[in-house]
């Protein structure tokens, strides 16, 4: 079996991240009255309604970079994760007796 590393944990999180990102931008394109009931229910509260009165259009830039920034917070946050979980983990766990 093929070791887990801190860069492969990072790419598969990244990758993870920028599949749910582009699922979620093609949701609000179609539905953004459902994307916006779906957040109503995260936020408790806070009434969300003033942000669908005149939003801003999604532009195909705007979005690539958004795409681009959050893939490489989740690499990075992905790679810290897997060194800790490595650092942490029994020498067994991990196949190094």
């Amino acid at each position: 079996m093929t070791q887990l590393t801190p860069f492969r944990t990072g790419a598969a999180f990244a990758l993870t991240i920028a599949i749910l990102y582009v699922a979620c931008l093609l949701l609000v394109l179609v539905a953004p009255g459902v994307v916006l009931a779906i957040f109503a229910t995260w936020v408790h509260g806070l009434n969300l309604e003033p942000l669908t009165t005149n939003p801003p259009p999604i532009d195909i830039g705007r979005a690539l970079l958004g795409l681009l920034l959050i893939s490489g917070y989740a690499f990075i946050a992905g790679t810290v994760y897997g060194a800790v979980r490595q650092w942490l983990a029994p020498r067994s766990a991990l196949g190094r007796e």
